[in-house]
């Protein structure tokens, strides 16, 4: 069955138990965000008070522009040095829990300051110090809690979300520093900073009350490794590169503004530290007015758009605010300032978090921390420098016309964020509801007349359309499942994968797949019995993406006969696989050309777009619960065909043309390595078929199954139990594999054999080493016993084991009950 992963989803329904709020709250109807959002604008208007009141004391105790930019200095610069650490523990850690943890550390650093400040011993060097203490303690909460920001609130809910959470954040921005000056000019800043530290107990009992499922297991590579795949991820991305630039640069630009606030409250407009909070408390009143309408709009294709528009108007605000000669001018400019700049960063923001998958989100939201936060230091040392060379005036100048060059350059970038407004323009379209549909219905004509238009596939019968109850889809999968696969042919799937370490020990194969499969399920295409399902009762949530997905099934069925397509497959496991990303990838890149072509462009037009219409498809599985849960191998292959399979149709299309909807078919791919480099296909290579030596099995063994292990195989071996970039070096040398099982009669041990052909005798080498840390790390106990430079045997978890290398040949062994067993069933291969 060619089973719909729907890659695109639509709005959801409100939680069950949860009232409906309108839409300018619509984040609000969940539970855990309610509470989050309750005790972070409590906590903010506290930590506001506190960045104020602690500005005007280094001000009133120094009198230096200098310190003041020292003292912005050493609460961001952590941020930027220790932030990326940051992303790499919200990434392996629990992000709920490291953010109970950071927010507990705040409040006790708020009441140390406060101490020494009600009792007059508060010297400059305790300012910077608390400070950097401070910083330290946000270079990991901020990840931590943008990271977890997602799970509080539906996917499709994000950028609502994203704009409450900003619009808290400037409510306790216009708030905190306005009470601060108030309570300043009154009692002090002491009593600033005992607020803060008490406004902390209403954040932490927030999070104390949220219910959260686990988090997903921890990555098995070294924190280095995670580290430096999280920079190249964000790397290539080039959508995620330039939006970082740009925040980093209004970062800066908008330093001097801030930093040089008491200054120009005091010497140039004559104010005092009331007409300091009252600056910043109007820019935090634009700020609110930016996010909350933000909110309301929810029109997330326009968000390139918004953040061109806000980076310009930013920058004409700055350049008006440093030659303002008035106070009232200038504080008519602020709410300009929190407007812009709170637009920008919650659309750049959602964007990002829409266009990355989870397991990358603490690390690329810990650079988007380094850009907002982190590249602060930098700019207000830069700020307290050129006030103190070309005054206050002229470094708020600079800083508006380095925002307006970010601005120029952001626009310069148009081809990449084009791609990204048809990106989320495409969501918009595949969310929005279907009519009552069957097989006459206007809308299922008119997609199989634009599908046919792109394919050159014809329509030669009527397709026939029935709907499903949500209920019932588990139990129809089943019987397919019972009908397709016989028990013991899953059993035996499922002791290979335990036997090679992509499975644990306990784990269900038959009862996950079921629940993954009815997980996704929006509409399917079912090629035995040539119907088209629609999930029953589906309604608004049903999608155009899914119906069209499973229409471009029906037509290649009706051309290709897809039954008889992956039957002929079935002697190869890899094989198979690549033929389901033939049939799951055209399907897909049929879908989003469909969907590309609404908004006024097509695939054909970028690469960029391809790339990230196949991410897309990644990402989208990842908002489903089970999907999320389970281990990476059945992750990866689960969405394997709809993601490269993508890639992999474009490819041959490039070369092709409308010829390659047939060709694919005709001359499938013959492995993995093939979808994974369609260049191999093109280029007409072919997989070896290694060779195992001759085995004397011990009596009372019968081989349980057999097959074919593909470059993905090797990859995900790799990637699960070392680090993705070495996976990717390593894998890429495969050239043929095979493996057999055979499991004893009485006692169930099992003995697996495995070996692969790979491009150089060098590549064999790596496989070869890489191959024992696969070993170390799926065991608990490895114990090599005879260990060289071309074969290494020893004692592990299920057996004793062999592993070996000859020139291009690799072989290994595993699970035998002894040395001599080992050693003579493989009696040519004895040490």
């Amino acid at each position: 069955m060619a089973e719909a992963v729907a890659p695109l989803s639509g709005p959801s329904p409100p939680p069950a138990g949860e009232r409906a709020w309108p839409d300018l709250f619509r984040a609000l109807r969940h539970r855990n965000f309610r509470l989050f959002l309750c005790g972070q604008l409590v906590s903010l208007v506290g930590t506001w008070m506190q960045s104020a009141a602690q500005s005007w004391l280094m001000y009133r105790l120094t009198h230096s522009e200098w310190l003041l930019g020292a003292t912005w200095f050493c609460s961001q610069i952590p941020v930027f040095l220790l932030g990326p650490l940051g992303g790499v523990a919200a990434d392996r850690f629990s992000r709920h829990r490291i953010v109970l943890l950071t927010q507990a550390a705040a409040m006790c650093q708020a009441f140390v300051l406060a101490a020494l400040t009600l009792s007059a011993w508060v010297q400059p060097w305790h300012i910077l110090t608390l400070a950097t203490v401070l910083g330290v303690i946000y270079a990991f909460d901020m990840p931590g809690r943008q990271a977890l920001l997602i799970h509080l609130a539906a996917k499709d809910d994000l950028l609502n979300a994203i704009a409450l959470n900003s619009a808290a954040f400037n409510v306790a921005r216009l708030l905190g520093p306005a009470l601060a000056g108030v309570l300043v000019a009154r009692y002090g800043e002491g009593v600033c900073f005992v607020v803060n530290g008490a406004s902390f107990v209403a954040v932490l009992a927030s999070l104390a009350a949220m219910r959260l499922p686990a988090p997903a297991a921890r990555p098995r590579e070294s924190p280095l490794e995670h580290l430096k795949d999280g920079f190249r991820y964000a790397y290539r991305s080039a959508p995620v590169r330039t939006l970082l630039g740009l925040i980093g640069a209004a970062s800066i630009a908008g330093m001097p503004a801030i930093v040089l606030m008491p200054f120009f409250a005091d010497e140039i407009f004559g104010r005092g530290s009331q007409g300091m909070g009252f600056l910043l408390g109007s820019m935090g009143l634009g700020a609110v007015v930016g996010t909350l309408w933000l909110a309301g709009k929810g029109r997330t294709s326009q968000l390139p758009r918004v953040i061109l528009a806000s980076s310009l108007m930013l920058g004409v605000a700055l350049v008006l605010f440093a030659i303002s000669p008035s106070y009232y001018l200038a504080l008519a400019l602020m709410p300009v300032v929190g407007f812009s700049v709170m637009r920008q960063n919650a659309s750049a923001n959602t964007l990002i978090q829409t266009l990355i998958p989870d397991c990358y989100r603490g690390r690329v939201m810990a650079l988007y921390a380094m850009m907002v936060v982190g590249l602060g230091p930098f700019g207000s040392l830069l700020a307290g420098a050129l006030a103190h060379r070309i005054g206050a005036r002229g470094a708020v100048l600079l800083g508006g016309l380095l925002c307006l060059g970010a601005a120029f350059w952001f626009q310069m970038r148009r081809r990449v964020f084009r791609a990204v407004a048809v990106a989320v323009g495409m969501a918009a379209l595949a969310a929005s509801p279907l009519p009552a549909l069957n097989a006459d219905a206007p809308a299922v004509r008119e997609i199989v007349r634009e599908l046919e238009s792109i394919s050159g596939l014809r329509q030669r019968r009527p397709i026939r359309l029935q709907t499903i109850e949500r209920e019932h889809v588990k139990a129809f999968l089943e019987e397919r499942m019972r009908t397709e696969l016989r028990p013991e042919e899953i059993r035996a799937e499922e002791i290979l994968l335990k036997k090679l370490g992509f499975l644990p020990p306990e784990f269900d194969l038959r009862r996950t797949m079921l629940e993954l499969l009815s997980e996704q399920a929006s509409a399917f295409y079912d090629y035995r019995s040539k119907r088209l399902y629609l999930i029953e009762g589906a309604g608004g949530e049903l999608q155009h993406s899914a119906l069209v997905h499973e229409v471009a099934h029906a037509l290649a069925d009706q051309s290709f006969d897809l039954g008889r397509f992956i039957r002929r497959a079935r002697q190869s496991d890899d094989a198979a696989l690549a033929r389901m990303a033939v049939m799951e990838g055209q399907a897909t890149w049929l879908m989003s050309e469909y969907l590309t072509r609404r908004t006024g462009q097509s695939l054909g037009d970028s690469p960029v777009l391809v790339r990230m219409m196949s991410r897309a498809a990644e990402l989208s599985a990842g908002q489903f619960p089970v999907y999320e849960s389970v281990p990476l191998y059945l992750r990866e292959t689960l969405i394997f065909p709809y993601s490269r399979g993508m890639v992999f149709q474009h490819a041959i299309i490039e070369k092709f043309g409308s010829a390659a909807f047939a060709r694919v078919f005709v001359r499938p791919p013959e492995s993995t390595r093939h979808v994974l480099h369609p260049e191999t296909y093109l280029s007409g290579e072919r997989p070896e078929t290694p060779k195992l030596p001759r085995l004397r099995l011990p009596r009372g063994y019968r081989l349980l199954i057999e097959g074919t292990l593909g470059e993905l195989d090797h990859l995900l071996l790799l990637k699960q139990y070392g680090s993705a970039a070495e996976a990717e070096q390593v894998a890429s040398g495969w050239r043929g594999g095979y493996y057999c099982v055979w499991e004893q009669k009485r006692g169930g041990r099992t003995l697996l054999v495995h070996a692969s052909c790979w491009a150089t005798p060098e590549a064999a080498r790596r496989w070869y080493d890489a191959y024992q840390r696969v070993l170390r790390g799926k065991w608990k106990r490895f114990i090599p016993t005879a260990q060289g430079p071309a074969q290494v045997c020893g004692e592990g978890d299920d057996g004793h084991f062999l592993v070996r290398v000859d020139g291009r040949a690799f072989l290994a062994a595993e699970g035998w009950p002894s040395e001599q067993a080992l050693f003579g069933s493989l009696e040519s291969l004895r040490p």
